[in-house]
């Protein structure tokens, strides 16, 4: 990485930037216990504290990185970075450098502001993209302040769109307005084929609710942030663990007991293995939230500057609240209104997203079958990227599923076989859903990789005995039946077979979500 002292010619200001480079060996997510060829990228940064020695930049720039190395703008020494804490629901990324000649010099910590900038603003982004290795400057305007287009309200984040060039290598560096200081941090470009110029930062009043959350995070380990060594997973924004619907039929919300004039949301599942199960039920209409009401197409108003006629999810208004504190709400209920309260909780969809998550990397091998946790870069892996596009034999509508059995529920995938007599017949089984392992007669349903690995352990069938999740016609099995005396005899010699060094990896036991 570099660390530029430039000086920024409009304002004067100087402007310290690190140039970041990493190496990362890819995961292999369909077969976890090898990696693919590791590469290296480059990304930008900032100077966000000096006092605290802390450096800020895209968490998808550090993602799965073996080696981080900075160095300033015209320096030739590189020094080894660490990452502190990461957080996948803002993208952001907490670095530091143990080595305190690093520190030394002209740097200074960028200066942060927290207003929203009005549209047509002028803004910069400074940064390192593609290109060359000298620093780059892009100018535009900001063009809308909106929130993302997530399909889970609870997941959307303000962002604020601008036409400046955001390109491979931008990500991390902070986009300046008029004084130099920085509203926000670069992170992605819209290149769909029929777009041009539209890219998105990450306001600072974002950056500063991760601050929040990593500092509350870090002294509830009654440890100084700074001082923190290991990489903290940090979760800023929190999820009511509940999904609703919009109202905008007149006879739908007169059938739900609302008069005229009244709106909100009719409430259509409940996570049953949260406390705001006791609180909010399928059918409840919200029809407030801290004091704000909700409209029928599930907004609320969004003031930006001089503009109040915008409207964002409704989630917008705990903007203010973290993962363990309560919400305020009013609902109806069976045409009664009625005042109640529900968490904030942290966002565990039962399929990750997360690119680093410890059991995506997780494995159960037993007679060949190769058992993984299904995930959406387990799909890109085995689909392409385009994989939303592909049947994916079922396994994408999981991905938008949002019931949960269990608390620490896993969907369980049959990656593939690796052919051996043992298994023979079963050897084109691909990515198949595990529905249940038979033990004594009876189907039991698998919560986990943890919980079959110890069903498996736990055995002493004669056979070994696994039911799959239906494919659709044909003769596509959905039983999978194996002698456990025979799986036992041929589990070294399938290992051996295929480099593979032990028949299992699982992560921590009981928390498939930390």
């Amino acid at each position: 990485m570099f660390i530029p002292l430039t000086q920024f010619p409009q304002s004067l200001f100087l402007l310290q930037e690190i140039f970041g480079a990493y190496a990362q060996a890819l995961r292999n997510y369909s077969m976890p216990w090898t990696t693919k060829r590791q590469q290296s990228s480059t990304s930008s940064a900032f100077v966000l504290s000096l006092e605290e020695r802390l450096l800020l930049t895209n968490r998808h720039c550090v993602a799965h990185a073996s080696c981080i190395e900075v160095r300033k703008r015209g320096d030739d020494e590189k020094f080894e970075a660490e990452v502190l804490a990461r957080a996948t629901d803002c993208d952001l990324a907490i670095l530091t450098v143990r080595e305190e000649s690093f520190w030394k010099g002209t740097l200074s910590a960028q200066e942060l502001c927290r207003d929203v900038p009005a549209l047509f603003s002028e803004v910069v982004c400074v940064g390192y993209p593609t290109g060359g290795d000298n620093l780059c400057v892009t100018k535009g305007v900001v063009s809308r302040v909106d929130y993302e287009d997530h399909p889970d309200p609870w997941m959307n984040r303000l962002v604020i769109q601008i036409d400046a060039a955001i390109n491979p290598g931008n990500s991390g560096g902070p986009a300046l307005v008029a004084g130099g200081r920085c509203v926000g941090v670069a992170y992605e470009s819209l290149k769909d084929g029929s777009t041009e110029n539209i890219g998105f930062i990450i306001p600072v009043s974002v950056v500063e609710k991760f601050l929040t959350a990593w500092r509350r995070l870090a002294n509830e380990g009654s440890a100084a942030p700074h001082a923190e060594r290991s990489t903290m997973r940090v979760t800023a924004f929190g999820h009511g663990r509940f999904f609703a619907q919009r109202l905008e039929n007149a006879g739908m919300r007169r059938a739900l007991g609302l008069s005229k004039g009244q709106s909100g949301v009719i409430i259509k599942s409940v996570d049953p293995t949260t406390p705001n199960a006791q609180a909010l039920r399928r059918g409840d209409v919200l029809m407030s939230l801290v004091g704000v009401s909700i409209g029928n197409d599930g907004c609320v108003p969004f003031v930006c500057g001089s503009s109040r006629h915008d409207r964002v999810p409704f989630p917008y208004v705990a903007i203010n609240k973290f993962v363990g504190e309560s919400l305020d709400a009013e609902i109806m209920r069976d045409g009664v209104q009625i005042s109640c309260a529900f968490e904030l909780l942290p966002q565990e969809p039962l399929v990750s997203v997360e690119k680093e998550a410890p059991w995506l990397l997780d494995y159960c091998i037993i007679g060949g079958l190769v058992f993984v946790v299904l995930s959406q870069q387990y799909l890109r892996a085995t689909f392409g990227d385009k994989w939303r596009k592909e049947r994916c034999n079922g396994l994408a509508e999981i991905m938008d599923s949002r019931e949960r059995d269990f608390e620490d529920e896993q969907v369980v995938v049959l990656s593939y076989v690796l052919a051996h007599t043992v298994n023979l017949g079963f050897q084109d089984v691909r990515n198949a859903r595990l529905k249940a392992f038979v033990m004594d007669g009876q189907p039991v349903r698998v919560r986990n990789l943890w919980h079959l690995s110890e069903l498996l352990d736990s055995c002493q069938d004669e056979y070994l005995r696994f039911e799959l999740f239906g494919r659709g016609s044909g003769f596509l099995p959905e039983i999978i039946v194996l002698e456990r005396a025979a799986v036992q005899a041929a589990e070294k010699d399938i290992l051996s077979r295929n480099k593979i060094p032990t028949s299992k990896r699982l992560s921590k036991k009981g928390s498939p979500m930390t």
